[in-house]
C-alpha cells in the first residue's frame, strides 16, 4: 500500500489486482493502510477490507473485540462516505449493511446482516434489521429486533442455530 497514493504504477498495480480479485469472486484486504490518502485511494477500489495504523494500533488482547469492532466501524464508513472520517475512541454503533462469510458482532448495527457462512452475535449485540445467515450462533443478551431469513440450506440440511449461554 505504501505507494498507492504517490506513484501512478503502484495505483495501477493495486487496482489491477483487486479487479482481478473481484473478478474470480474472492474477498480483498488491503494490509498497511496508514495515510488518509491511500484510504480514499482504496475507497475507488470497490468493497475490500482494509487494516492498518490508520484505523488501529495495536491493542492489549483484553480489548482487542471492541477495538477490531471500532476500527471496522471506522473502515466502512470512510469507505462509504469516500473520504476519511476523523478517528473516534468509541464508536457507537455501524450504520449500514454488513456482509461476509463470517460475521462477529458484539455492538450495535443499524441495518440488516448477512453471513453467507457463519453470523455470530457476542452477548452486547444488537441488530436493528434482518438477519440473513446459513449458521447462527447466538449468546446470551444478543438482540434482533428484525426478522431471521436463514439462506438456502444445503440439500436436507436445516438452517443451523445455536443459542450459546455463559458458563460462569
Amino acid at each position: 500500500m505504501a505507494g498507492v497514493d504517490t506513484n501512478s504504477r503502484s495505483a495501477a498495480i493495486v487496482r489491477s489486482i483487486v479487479a482481478l480479485c473481484h473478478g474470480l469472486g474472492l474477498q480483498v484486504v488491503a494490509e498497511g493502510v496508514e495515510r488518509s490518502a491511500q484510504l480514499d485511494f482504496l475507497a475507488g477500489c470497490g468493497p475490500i477490507g482494509v487494516q492498518g495504523y490508520l484505523l488501529a494500533h495495536p491493542v492489549e488482547a483484553a480489548s482487542a473485540a471492541s477495538e477490531a469492532q471500532a476500527a471496522s466501524a471506522r473502515a466502512r464508513l470512510s469507505l462509504e462516505a469516500g473520504s476519511r472520517v476523523p478517528r473516534h475512541e468509541g464508536v457507537e454503533f455501524v450504520q449500514g449493511s454488513i456482509t461476509a462469510d463470517h460475521v462477529i458482532i458484539n455492538g450495535t448495527v443499524r441495518g440488516p446482516g448477512h453471513a453467507r457462512e457463519l453470523l455470530e452475535l457476542q452477548p452486547k449485540a444488537r441488530i436493528e434489521g434482518d438477519v440473513h445467515y446459513r449458521a447462527l450462533e447466538m449468546h446470551q443478551g444478543a438482540v434482533i429486533s428484525g426478522t431471521l431469513k436463514p439462506l438456502d440450506p444445503v440439500a436436507g440440511e436445516k438452517p443451523l442455530l445455536k443459542l450459546a449461554a455463559n458458563n460462569h
